[in-house]
């Protein structure tokens, strides 16, 4: 530094002045923006994300669940259960099964009787549980 003109340390000073400043600059909008975000993206963007989720969830699931409602609530077929599940009424059953599968486009349509252990489904008695998992299966359902 002893050998440098007054003109040249006056340079080296105003540059290292301004990369401090710039630096600085940076670093506090760097933590200014940072934080800007974090909370523009958890008040506002996460939320409005996990809203859409949660509508196209509920969207997908509400028809086949109100479809399962409205078949485990259904008078006739409760009806014809504790009836004993006569043949004839049984295929006016499967018919429904099937009528309600093609207009609902579902993989599958089945009831369960808890009485006798039948599993119902569009084609018919699929098989028949046996009474301990019967129980099970048809509590879970």
């Amino acid at each position: 530094m002893k050998h440098l003109t007054i003109a040249k340390k006056l340079m080296i000073a105003i540059s290292l002045s301004m990369i401090l400043i710039v630096g600085g600059a940076t670093a506090i909008q760097y933590r200014l923006f940072s934080d800007l975000i974090t909370d523009r993206v958890t008040a506002a963007e996460l939320p409005a994300t996990l809203e859409s989720i949660r509508n196209d969830i509920d969207a997908t699931l509400t028809g086949p669940i109100t479809t399962a409602q409205g078949l485990a609530h259904n008078g006739y077929l409760q009806e014809w259960l504790a009836g004993g599940e006569s043949h004839s009424d049984g295929e006016r059953a499967i018919g429904h099964f099937e009528r309600l599968q093609q207009r609902t486009g579902a993989n599958t349509v089945f009831y369960v009787s808890a009485l006798s252990g039948n599993y119902y489904t569009a084609n018919g008695i699929e098989r028949t549980l046996d009474r301990p998992q019967c129980q099970d299966e048809c509590r879970a359902l």
